[in-house]
């Protein structure tokens, strides 16, 4: 079985209980204490959870050993690294907790690149973006108003429908 058909199947770890606890510390505190607290329940899942470890450091090797991920993973992946990835993956999740309960401005946004979209689009011209999901497609909701003068993102996916254009 592939690492992504492992991560597709596996039977949700965490609890409503826990959920409600962060949300109600992140309400009470603030996004940076509870950021802080993805650390230790990323520790949990690394010591506890020797599937999701494995099929983790599975991926940075795989990451590790492409040419262009090593600028990612400069060294040869361990547990640290793991902790640091399902840190990472925390986060997405607590991001989207934010995006829903309509806190996204409390969310960094780092934007790169976007400033030649704007021009082919100043200029009248369109593009063709080709990409992977690397994040939250909750987060779209929030960069939407950033391009609210472009015409519409036509998304494909396996699941998409076909869009008739309207020209």
């Amino acid at each position: 079985m592939s690492s992504s058909a492992t991560w597709a199947n596996a039977a949700e770890r965490g609890s409503i209980g826990a959920l409600r606890a962060i949300a109600w510390l992140y309400r009470r505190f603030g996004r940076s204490l509870s950021i802080t607290l993805m650390t230790p329940i990323a520790a949990y899942f690394v010591l506890r959870d020797g599937k999701s470890r494995r099929a983790s450091i599975q991926y940075l090797r795989q990451l590790h050993d492409w040419p262009e991920g090593r600028r990612a993973v400069e060294h040869e992946p361990g547990l640290f690294d793991s902790l640091r990835h399902l840190r990472e993956f925390a986060i997405s999740i607590f991001d989207r907790l934010c995006v829903w309960t309509g806190e996204a401005d409390r969310i960094e946004i780092r934007d790169e690149g976007s400033e030649h979209l704007f021009q082919l689009a100043r200029e009248g011209r369109g593009a063709i973006l080709l990409g992977a999901h690397l994040g939250s497609f909750d987060m779209l909701r929030v960069l939407t108003p950033l391009v609210a003068d472009l015409d519409p993102v036509r998304l494909a996916g396996p699941d998409a429908e076909p869009v008739e254009d309207a020209d």
